[in-house]
């Protein structure tokens, strides 16, 4: 974890003029659901959420394009996006749906009292652990420039097998994350510029060679050498 934590730190620097740009507007769109959050309401920043996912994909594949050792241009992130934008909107809104299902049971189980519904609050507080644990994996693989054509339920149980068969590596790594966006949060000039990218870095240094390791690297990869 520390070496990983080491290169991507390198990578930011090295490839700050690719990355921060995306960062920014994933930025910008935070601080827009953010607004419409406090200004409208809640109701409305959550219908905005989703797009959250587009420059988050940009991010996502910048990252892949530099740790799989690729020419790294912005112009592609933005080019994988145009392609396949319905792909990426799905992907936001589904993220932000199962988010918010959770939430809302957790809310419900634990204002009601009865055992039961105790119960399930439990087990949605643990699904949003899940989430936690396997939403920005998931965007790592689904932007992965070595699968292209990935489907979004195979990106979906490729992020959760890493979960299952790599508990350990997962957890140390969204600790670290943790970590890091709350310094950035903090500090939000971090979080609005840096912080996102450096934590699509570290996710991609480590969550692309364990995805490697469970489903084999693509056919495509071994032809490009």
């Amino acid at each position: 974890m520390r070496a990983a934590a080491r290169l991507a730190l390198g990578d930011l620097y090295y490839h700050s003029i690719r990355l921060v740009p995306a960062n920014l507007a994933w930025g910008v769109v935070f601080l827009a659901v953010a607004w419409t959050a406090v200004s409208i309401g809640p109701a409305v920043a959550l219908l905005l959420a989703p797009l959250l996912a587009f420059p988050l994909f940009a991010i996502a594949r910048s990252a892949g394009l530099i740790v799989r050792g690729r020419d790294v241009v912005l112009a592609d992130a933005w080019t994988a996006i145009r392609d396949r934008p319905a792909r990426t909107l799905v992907a936001g809104t589904g993220v932000t749906v199962v988010i918010v299902v959770l939430a809302v049971n957790v809310l419900i189980g634990a204002t009601s009292g009865t055992p039961i519904a105790l119960a399930l609050a439990v087990l949605a507080g643990w699904g949003l652990v899940a989430m936690w644990l396997t939403a920005l994996p998931f965007f790592v693989i689904l932007a992965d420039p070595l699968r292209p054509d990935i489907a979004l339920a195979d990106a979906a149980r490729l992020a959760a097998g890493l979960l299952l068969v790599r508990p350990g590596r997962v957890l140390a790594l969204h600790l670290v994350l943790v970590l890091v966006l709350a310094v950035s949060t903090v500090l939000m000039a971090a979080l609005l510029t840096v912080g996102v990218a450096y934590a699509a870095l570290l996710t991609a240094r480590i969550v692309l060679p364990a995805a490697d390791g469970i489903a084999g690297v693509p056919e495509r990869a071994s032809a490009d050498g």
